[in-house]
């Protein structure tokens, strides 16, 4: 079965809606504010950071997400629970 790499078909309301999901279930599990803005820049910018936007046409989208969380994954760092 042939995998479709097309971009979804989304619009700005339902991507603000799954923007506050995410809010609502990092909040629930008690994210700290920092960590919970830095989830969220990262999941609202389709394109991945600044620097891969001129390779992103040659990229599948697991590709592509995969360089996005490794060149900002310092950004994101969840600290043990206790």
């Amino acid at each position: 079965m042939p995998v479709d790499y097309r971009a979804p078909n989304i619009n700005a309301r339902s991507v603000g809606q799954h923007l506050r999901q995410i809010r609502e279930i990092l909040d629930s599990y008690g994210t700290p504010r920092h960590i919970r803005d830095a989830v969220v820049d990262l999941a609202s910018r389709p394109d991945g950071p600044p620097w891969l936007a001129r390779h992103v046409g040659r990229l599948k989208a697991l590709v592509r997400d995969i360089y996005t969380v490794e060149s900002e994954s310092a950004l994101v760092h969840i600290a043990p629970s206790t």
